[in-house]
């Protein structure tokens, strides 16, 4: 069972336009933590007669787009709380290569 509690779901399926936090990604775990938009949900679709959801997302690094089929158990919903923890977290990440960035630049 995943954590879906988007606004827009209806008999406890999402919607296109919704949004999701891709926590697992198996066609490229370089795209791993990201948000996407959900483009169609198919019920049923997947191995076994598990749903499935087609998720359009942007891989963080070259930008390059794709639509992909994600199981429900791939995905979080993309509440309020998870994405202000989503981006506290790429701030910590930030700040510390920041840091780094300022010690390599004063050993030049």
């Amino acid at each position: 069972m995943t954590k879906m509690q988007g606004k827009h779901r209806q008999a406890g399926r999402l919607c296109p336009g919704d949004k999701v936090i891709i926590r697992q990604n198996p066609h490229d775990p370089r795209a791993e933590g990201i948000v996407g938009t959900v483009m169609v949900y198919r019920a049923g679709a997947g191995f076994g007669g598990c749903d499935l959801v087609d998720v359009h997302y942007k891989r963080p690094s070259d930008g390059q787009g794709f639509t992909l089929p994600f199981g429900l158990c791939c995905l979080d919903a993309a509440t309020r709380a998870e994405l202000v923890r989503l981006a506290e977290y790429h701030e910590r990440l930030a700040a510390g290569l920041r840091s780094l960035a300022d010690t390599l630049g004063q050993s030049a």
